[in-house]
């Protein structure tokens, strides 16, 4: 064998011994524990989170398995978000070039979501797709709203984002609302906690969101539904804070219920608050509404009515 030969060997058994004394024995559980602390230090303190495992994924990338966000509030903890598996790897060339590039995929009860993240002089620029996101899988909405959502929700995202500086985010949202029905429920609202609601269509045509991102605020550029029982159609913008439930909203636009949904809540409303209440109403049937507040406490009104936070009963 040619002596170039040799040595070509040599650095080439040296290169497999070093990446896979890397790959079994890189220490996963102590980046487990700081991706945990990471996570929590950016939901807030009311949030715990969870993950099952970690582990490396072809060569250059890591998977987690079950990982739950809980939330924390008077002493019950309530799983908000369960996600199956999250996957992510690094493509080799990007690492050698300095230059990270790693594509990562989660796998939701129903859905799916998947992207790029890139590596830049200042933070990262993130891309991904939303795919036939089904909102009813989401514990949160099942277990503790009471709320039997079925949805097809898919979209996109592109933002630059700065650990460091996380109100310097900037970026556009746009997701595509192809069906959200809600099946019967039973609710807390008002102070009743067993409070029924019917079959309903909260869109029928494609309704969408779009936002876009930047100088510390979203501007939402569109916030609908469009379906038989609800006509919603809200604008405005959220400021960002340093934690979620610190996000200050500002949204005005208008609602319509349909006559299946009045009947629902016509026998239940004061009759002072519903005559009130349908005085807002302009053309067409349709009502102003407006959403204001901190994220974790929002109020609703319509007109000059507050719809939310309220007790009538």
């Amino acid at each position: 064998m040619p002596r170039w030969l040799q040595w070509v060997a040599y650095a080439g058994v040296f290169l497999f011994s070093y990446l896979f004394f890397v790959y079994w024995m890189f220490p996963m559980e102590a980046l487990k524990s700081r991706l945990i602390l990471s996570l929590e230090k950016n939901l807030g303190p009311d949030y715990q989170v969870s993950i099952e495992s970690m582990e490396t994924y072809r060569l250059t990338g890591a998977s987690l398995e079950e990982m739950v966000i809980h939330t924390l509030r008077d002493g019950k903890k309530t799983a908000v978000l369960r996600i199956g598996r999250i996957s992510g790897r690094a493509g080799l060339f990007s690492l050698l070039f300095g230059n990270p590039r790693v594509r990562f995929s989660m796998k939701l009860p129903k859905g799916r979501l998947a992207g790029t993240v890139q590596k830049k002089e200042e933070g990262f620029r993130i891309e991904g797709d939303l795919d036939k996101i089904d909102l009813g899988k989401i514990p949160y909405l099942h277990e503790v709203a009471g709320l039997n959502l079925v949805s097809e929700i898919g979209g996109a995202f592109n933002l630059d984002y700065n650990p460091q500086q996380p109100l310097r985010t900037a970026g556009e949202i746009e997701m595509r609302i192809e069906k959200l029905y809600l099946k019967k429920s039973t609710v807390s609202f008002g102070g009743m906690e067993n409070f029924p609601l019917p079959d309903l269509i909260l869109t029928k045509e494609p309704s969408k969101m779009k936002a876009e991102i930047g100088r510390g605020s979203m501007r939402v550029e569109a916030f609908q539904f469009k379906g038989d029982d609800l006509q919603l159609d809200l604008k405005g913008r959220i400021f960002m804070a340093s934690e979620a439930a610190r996000y200050r909203i500002n949204l005005q636009g208008n609602f319509q219920f349909s006559d299946k949904l009045w009947q629902v809540f016509d026998p239940l409303l004061p009759e002072a608050f519903a005559a009130e209440l349908k005085k807002q109403a302009g053309q067409a049937g349709s009502y102003p509404i407006s959403v204001s507040g901190q994220l974790s406490s929002p109020q609703v009104y319509s007109g000059a009515v507050r719809i939310y936070p309220f007790k009538p009963f």
